[in-house]
């Protein structure tokens, strides 16, 4: 059976760390609006998909995206979830 607890001070620690990394890839400012931030990020996720569209492109060797997806869904997760 799922429960709810509260997070660790661990926890909350790194969901913070992650919040930053996502403000920080879409150069944006803390003081962003939730309306600023979802359009922030869908516009960095078009740029990201559109620059690995196309065949020649799949062989490039590709940056690690699991870092800042990490940021960006925590960002959207706690700052946009009100939008």
């Amino acid at each position: 059976m799922i429960s709810e607890r509260p997070l660790s001070a661990a926890e909350l620690w790194q969901f913070e760390r992650y919040r930053r990394l996502g403000i920080e890839v879409l150069d944006a400012s803390v003081s962003a609006t939730p309306k600023m931030l979802v359009e922030a990020i869908d516009e960095f996720v078009d740029k990201w998909q559109n620059e690995r569209r196309g065949l020649s492109r799949m062989f490039r060797s590709r940056t690690d995206a699991v870092e800042p997806a990490r940021g960006l869904g925590v960002l959207g997760r706690s700052d946009c979830s009100s939008f």
